[in-house]
């Protein structure tokens, strides 16, 4: 497993409101995961309304590395690819989009699906815990999230 999982401003939200920041930390225990000063603000933006979750994400900063002038994604991602790419890095997102950006940039990538089913078959969560989780991620963001793929052998 790489040492390093940085998080983009999707990915760190839905932990959040999946109540799966502590399972993260258990699954990837052995690394440091990192979300980056434009993510931060990213996630800062719902306190100003009221919103509680990205309390429970923001722990810490790393250094910005400006790239990429001319690519349509968020700011929050762009600098969490370079990141990944300057530390060789894992990045997380839930964005195809930037996920692809991240693959053409030679930066290894993971996806919700592929978190879920470690934790899964870690035990650091149980089945019914899991479906609960992204049954309120699907809620609260409005998302569509395979189970099939997560929970298939």
């Amino acid at each position: 497993m790489n040492n390093l999982l940085i998080l983009d401003t999707d990915a760190a939200s839905v932990l959040a409101k999946a109540e799966l920041v502590n399972h993260i930390l258990v699954l990837y225990s052995e690394s440091k995961i990192v979300i980056t000063p434009k993510v931060e603000d990213e996630l800062e933006r719902p306190l100003d309304y009221g919103y509680k979750f990205p309390k429970k994400i923001l722990q810490e900063k790393e250094l910005y590395i400006k790239w990429f002038d001319q690519i349509v994604i968020g700011k929050g991602e762009l600098e969490s690819i370079a990141v990944a790419k300057k530390r060789d890095g894992v990045f997380f997102t839930m964005d195809k989009i930037a996920a692809k950006v991240a693959k053409d940039k030679g930066v290894d990538i993971t996806a919700f699906d592929t978190i879920m089913k470690k934790m899964l078959k870690s035990d650091i969560i149980d089945k019914e815990k899991a479906k609960k989780a992204i049954d309120k991620i699907q809620e609260k963001d409005n998302r569509k999230i395979d189970k099939k793929k997560i929970f298939s052998q």
